[in-house]
């Protein structure tokens, strides 16, 4: 496997890679995908052999990268989410807060209070869930439309955060963690009850 990795693509449930872009160049520790879309938003952390340091998207019908202003944006970047189909909403969590943009990412505007720490970003096609941390972990459930927020329930993270968030397309209630101290949790009724798949290095 090259290294580092650039952009790659699987349609066989990662049996196989097709390089996209940046392989041997750079590793792209924050980006996303649109599920339905194919677009992707990325952070480039420096200049490599066609793009400057910054912030940038493609869609999957052009080969060309543009540059994206980030307006707004403050703080180091830990996780960006694409909309599934819409590539204009985009969301970010940075070591400030939680961060939203409408614009395809020229403008972000934070939904956090200034003492979280935003850790994890995942958006489905009318919600957006996101991972903080002020003095505990925390996930919240944005709805897009009329930006209310709801708190989810969480499992038991002492001194631990939310790292990853995915959730099954066909069932939103069924959430996926993965936490930054390599814990992974898995919820089939959206946070009521979780199920613990790998705790201390051991499958559970």
């Amino acid at each position: 496997m090259p290294n580092p990795l650039g952009i790659q693509k699987s349609l066989d449930g990662g049996k196989s890679l097709e390089h996209i872009a940046f392989e041997g160049e750079t590793d792209f520790h924050a980006m996303a995908v649109g599920y339905a879309s194919h677009d992707i938003f990325l952070l480039n952390p420096e200049a490599n052999s066609e793009l400057a340091a910054g912030f940038y998207k493609r869609t999957s019908t052009d080969d060309q990268w543009n540059a994206v202003n980030a307006v707004g944006l403050e703080g180091e970047v830990s996780a960006l989410a694409l909309h599934p189909s819409d590539s204009n909403l985009v969301a970010a969590a940075t070591s400030t807060g939680v961060y939203v943009s409408e614009d395809g990412g020229e403008q972000f505007d934070r939904i956090t209070n200034e003492a979280a720490r935003g850790t994890a970003v995942f958006i489905n096609e009318t919600e957006l869930y996101y991972a903080s941390y002020e003095e505990s972990a925390k996930l919240t459930k944005y709805t897009i439309t009329s930006k209310k927020e709801e708190q989810v329930t969480l499992p038991n993270l002492t001194q631990d955060a939310v790292a990853f968030i995915s959730q099954n397309p066909a069932n939103k209630d069924e959430i996926g963690l993965y936490t930054l101290q390599g814990e992974v949790f898995l919820t089939q009724d959206n946070g009521s009850t979780w199920l613990p798949l790998l705790q201390e290095g051991k499958v559970e």
